[in-house]
């Protein structure tokens, strides 16, 4: 071989070394980092619910948490994050797989808000996160707190935080179903995909409405909550409260009954709420401007004489047992016949009543828009960031790919210019053969290497938790795979190089031996 035919072989060879690690560089990339499908895989890869625990364990024997904050109510987060990784999971895989087919040219445009309309601001995502949120079990669990309880009236008994668990566990579903159609309204106003938001006409469409107060009271068994509650003694305290004289027997006596009046009156009072809630609601959002209802107190006159005379002829005070039915009768026309008449034959609700309520209730509003209009202004201003972030990282990724692509032709043209100057199969194939069993001794030694030396520090690392210490290394331990691999086949391109010359020799010397090459006859000689 003459001296310019050794330098311009090991010149090529040298570029063709060169480029080949050039290339397992931007092979791992494209194949990790440019690659939608390893994000999404190392994305769910996180054990969310698993890095919670052992933060908040951390928490805990650092004592950095509320009172609160026990042992029931952690279970139960726990539980509701796990249940929820799922579903935030898909909606951000979903996101990662839009956003790379804009920076690998897959699509013209990165529509960031349509994209996050159509995931996380998604009216099928938010009722899918709302369901996984099992909000009784969390009540239950934070009401089971010793600093909740001590703060918590003597009234509310075990039976009672049960049964309110209970109205709230069967109130779930109507309240998810309403809350999910009040923030698809407002996901479309803070996109940008709706010009203006009515806070008061979504309240009382969505929230604020007579069918929505209904369908509460039809979930609350209001017998079985008025069990677990004294509302005699309650009733007893407001009115103590409310007067500096002393309570008369009566009334005393009245209050007594409280339970049973209230309990008989139940279908009354859900008539009447759903009677008066249209026009309260359009008075407390400011829609009317004024409001004069005036309700008929006649059923509850006609309960407090049924009830009362029923319960005094039937359980008479100790004082009076030894009293004859009709000297009983009489006794309770004296001192409690009044009573009913004296209740008042209506209930007035005016301005009065409600106005500082109103004044509240809209007033919240308006902060509310004005928050949303402030919260619209931020994401859109984001979302144009992140397009102008995101268009120049897809010129970069373009640069890239084309770059990838010519790297390829060069490696090719490489190889070409290689077997030209040998100009014979022997040579070239070695010449080849040696530069790619080289190229991937030298990487499956560095992967290897790098793969048992990334673990010891991190786990120097002070106060990172296990789980994610164990994604990091599944992490970097795939990112190494393409170029694993891609040293694993170019160690078999360089052994069957290797071989080529053999099967080769041997084909020719057969060939001049006089025998034609067959895989099947090559020990049998020509007749």
């Amino acid at each position: 071989m003459s001296a310019l035919k050794v330098v311009s072989v090991s010149l090529l060879g040298f570029l063709l070394t060169l480029s080949l690690v050039i290339f397992g560089l931007a092979f791992t990339m494209k194949m990790t980092a440019l690659n939608a499908d390893f994000v999404t895989s190392r994305i769910d890869a996180i054990d969310v619910s698993a890095l919670t625990e052992e933060i908040i364990d951390e928490q805990v024997s650092l004592g950095d948490l509320p009172e609160e904050f026990t042992e029931e109510l952690r279970v139960a987060l726990i539980d509701t994050i796990d249940r929820l990784e799922p579903v935030v999971k898909e909606q951000l895989d979903t996101s990662v797989y839009s956003t790379y087919d804009y920076l690998l040219a897959k699509k013209e445009s990165p529509e960031l808000a349509l994209t996050l309309r159509e995931t996380f601001f998604s009216l099928e995502f938010v009722s899918s996160f709302l369901d996984e949120i099992d909000i009784s079990s969390l009540a239950e669990a934070y009401l089971s707190s010793e600093s909740v309880q001590e703060d918590l009236p003597e009234e509310f008994t075990g039976e009672l935080k049960a049964d309110l668990v209970d109205i709230i566990d069967r109130l779930e579903p109507l309240i998810k179903e309403r809350i999910s159609a009040v923030s698809d309204h407002i996901f479309d106003y803070m996109l940008g995909m709706s010009q203006s938001l009515d806070m008061v006409s979504l309240m009382r469409e969505n929230i604020l409405d007579s069918e929505f107060v209904g369908s509460l009271l039809d979930e609350i068994d209001i017998p079985s909550l008025l069990e677990n509650v004294d509302l005699s003694s309650l009733a007893m305290d407001y009115l103590n409260e409310q007067t500096s004289e002393d309570i008369s027997e009566e009334v005393e006596y009245l209050v007594g009954y409280v339970d049973e009046i209230i309990i008989e009156l139940e279908p009354w009072m859900r008539e009447q709420v759903g009677i008066v809630a249209g026009p309260v609601f359009d008075y407390l959002l400011g829609i009317s401007q004024n409001i004069d209802i005036s309700v008929s107190l006649e059923p509850v006159k006609d309960a407090l004489g049924d009830n009362l005379r029923e319960a005094f002829l039937e359980s008479p005070p100790e004082e009076l047992a030894g009293l004859s039915q009709t000297e009983l009768e009489q006794y309770f026309d004296e001192h409690f016949g009044e009573l009913a008449d004296e209740f008042p034959a209506t209930f007035d609700l005016d301005e009065s009543v409600l106005g500082d309520l109103r004044t509240d209730i809209t007033s919240a509003l308006a902060d509310a828009e004005i928050e949303l209009e402030q919260s619209r202004q931020d994401v859109a201003e984001s979302l144009a960031e992140a397009e102008m972030a995101f268009g120049e990282s897809r010129e970069y990724v373009g640069y890239f790919t084309l770059s990838y692509n010519l790297l390829i032709v060069f490696i090719l043209l490489l190889i070409a210019g290689i077997v030209l100057i040998h100009r014979e199969v022997k040579g070239s194939t070695r010449t080849l053969a040696g530069i790619f069993i080289t190229f991937g001794v030298f990487n499956l030694v560095a992967v290897l290497v790098a793969r048992a030396l990334i673990r010891p520090p991190l786990e120097q690392i002070e106060d990172i938790p296990s789980s994610l210490l164990e994604w990091i290394v599944q992490t970097t331990s795939s990112s190494l795979t393409p170029l694993l691999v891609l040293a694993i086949v170019m160690l078999v391109v360089g052994a069957v190089l290797l071989a080529v010359p053999i099967i080769y020799s041997r084909r020719q010397t057969r060939m001049k031996a006089g025998y034609p090459y067959s895989s099947s006859q090559e020990d049998e000689p020509r007749p």
